[in-house]
């Protein structure tokens, strides 16, 4: 159960704090008072996608959090647990959207992924709205909610990890055909190519030092030159610093002697010459290395341009070139053996096939005997909402193509998809007499939201969810159907609560706590506020639902009438 809901800087909602209750929670208010944001907000706490533009103007963040408090031994409980959550007193989420994009979720206080908030909220609460019209009009949907109210899900699940294992066997096998059927031409190149790599024996790194050396063959007269004048300039020239040196370092022996402690510049001295002394060597041997060899250098722009040209061949580096030899070298032995892996495969595929057949037909079979109950469980719940008469019917039929290639299942009668072997389809006559038609292209806006309606009361008699959130769910309709959707509501509140938001006294009457929803303008800021209210300003809220804005003594006297016939005028009877 949702016991508090708790929003601070979402669109036009400041800081605004909800506590709902067992049973029946009404929402009421004006057009544009900000009930649709709840439901957004519900949205988010229940996993849905963040938006920065949900977030107040002026704000750089929205937070959203709500309390759940759920019965021991809960799925939503072992699900925390075995994700070291620690399990309080409920369940806290709490989710922080940033205009940064840097969004936070919290699961009793700890970090936690959107994976994991998305399979809690799955037990916790599920919102029939807008959403729920639009999932009912695209056919591909029907599977879902004929599975969920089957509890389907988890073999579907299991059916789908082996469909998902045999889907890259399928695209394995048509790769080796192809291959088989160009073997000969592939093997030719794929020899050439292998030899044309071998022959050039490269050697990682290569290409950089023969670059290195090919500049340096290019430049061997201005380097020869750079070192005689530096060997000149540093020992072996008239004024070179070793020649200096050695001058300075015959004073300071000299002057030594009348003052010792210049000794130690001596040493220092002898330091810097025996390091010059070095450097000349280093030099000399640099200097002698050095040659003009312009065959060398043919040879370096002969290699540099095969490697070039394997390059552009065979990827950018000598790495890449030598990655793709051991690539051709396991193409050729999956060549050499291909017939005997087609065969084996093809084994495979067939022994996979025939066990995801099996599964495919169990699971069609479940279904077909879910269907019929559905289909009751939906006329049952249409009758008490005014659409007495009224066939449903789960039309459940072989899929007509399958994503599988037909190249390699010539004679495949059963076609698969990820969800098995079925197409669904929700079919509906309104009216008795009329033939059935598809859901999606006959039911009227009325009719959708009881269809909508009838279906959600059927999947949610198993106690599944603890808390069915109801948005929208009078569009279209009035009077005496309005009245029997409220009760049907009312009667699905009696096992879990139920939170709607509705326009209709109708609907509203049957609440057992009534919350009104309204936009002021506090200082010079839009906000959106909400009050549970009492008895007496309930009559005047289900009076101003009745006559608008105009608020007149029958319509107070109508709205005490409405209210008495439920019995739901005390706090309010739950």
């Amino acid at each position: 159960m949702l016991s508090e809901l708790n929003i601070k800087n979402f669109a036009i909602i400041d800081d605004l704090t909800i506590s709902f209750h067992e049973g029946l929670n009404i929402l009421s208010g004006e057009t544009g008072a900000g009930k649709s944001i709840i439901i957004n907000a519900l949205n988010l706490i229940l996993g849905g996608r963040p938006s920065a533009s949900l977030i107040r103007n002026g704000a750089t963040e929205a937070e959203i959090q709500a309390l759940f408090h759920v019965p021991e031994n809960s799925k939503p409980l072992e699900i925390i647990s075995g994700n070291d959550i620690a399990i309080d007193d409920g369940i806290m989420i709490r989710r922080i959207i940033s205009a940064t994009g840097k969004n936070r979720i919290y699961i009793n206080g700890r970090l936690a992924p959107v994976q994991i908030l998305s399979e809690i909220s799955e037990h916790l609460a599920s919102i029939s709205g807008q959403h729920a019209h639009q999932l009912l009009m695209k056919e591909e949907e029907h599977i879902e909610i004929l599975d969920s109210f089957g509890d389907l899900v988890e073999e579907r699940a299991s059916y789908q990890s082996e469909f998902n294992d045999f889907i890259p066997m399928t695209e394995e096998l048509e790769r080796l055909k192809k291959l088989n059927h160009s073997r000969n031409q592939q093997n030719e190149l794929l020899l050439f190519q292998k030899n044309e790599i071998e022959n050039a024996s490269l050697k990682q790194g290569e290409d950089e030092e023969l670059s290195k050396e090919r500049h340096r063959l290019k430049n061997s007269v201005m380097l020869q030159q750079t070192a005689y004048e530096c060997l000149t300039g540093i020992y072996s020239g008239q004024n070179s610093a070793f020649t200096t040196l050695m001058e300075i370092r015959r004073l300071l022996e000299k002057s030594s002697k009348a003052d010792e402690e210049l000794k130690e510049f001596i040493t220092k001295t002898d330091e810097i010459i025996y390091r010059i002394e070095d450097i000349s060597s280093e030099l000399q041997t640099y200097q002698n290395k050095l040659e003009t060899n312009p065959e060398r250098l043919e040879e370096i722009e002969n290699r540099l341009d095969l490697i070039t040209k394997l390059k552009r061949k065979y990827g950018g580096t000598i790495e890449s070139i030598l990655t793709h030899l051991d690539e051709i070298s396991k193409e050729l032995e999956i060549l050499d053996d291909i017939d005997a892996r087609i065969i084996r495969l093809e084994k495979d595929i067939a022994a996979k096939y025939g066990k995801l057949a099996g599964l495919a037909e169990e699971l069609s079979d479940k279904r077909k005997k879910t269907a019929a109950k559905l289909d009751k469980a939906v006329e049952n719940e249409l009758a008490s909402l005014y659409m007495k008469g009224t066939t449903f019917c789960t039309k459940i039929s072989n899929l007509a193509s399958s994503p599988l290639q037909p190249s390699l299942f010539p004679d495949l009668d059963l076609k698969l998809n990820d969800h098995g072997m079925d197409k669904v389809v929700f079919m509906i006559a309104p009216n008795k007499g009329e033939s059935l038609k598809s859901l999606s292209m006959t039911a009227s806006g009325g009719e959708l939201s009881r269809v909508v309606l009838a279906i959600k009361s059927a999947m949610t008699s198993d106690g599944q969810v603890e808390t069915v959130v109801f948005d929208e769910v009078d569009t279209g309709i009035g009077g005496a159907t309005a009245e029997a959707v409220g009760e049907k509501i009312a009667a699905i509140s009696s096992g879990r609560q139920v939170i709607c938001i509705t326009h209709l006294a109708q609907i509203a009457k049957f609440g057992h706590h009534h919350f009104s929803i309204e936009k002021q303008i506090i200082g010079d800021r839009t906000t959106t506020l909400i009050k549970e209210l009492s008895e007496n300003e309930r009559v005047d809220e289900i009076a101003r639902m009745i006559g608008g804005q105009t608020i007149t003594e029958a319509t107070i006297n109508h709205a005490r009438e409405l209210l008495s016939k439920t019995g739901a005028e005390n706090k309010y009877s739950h």
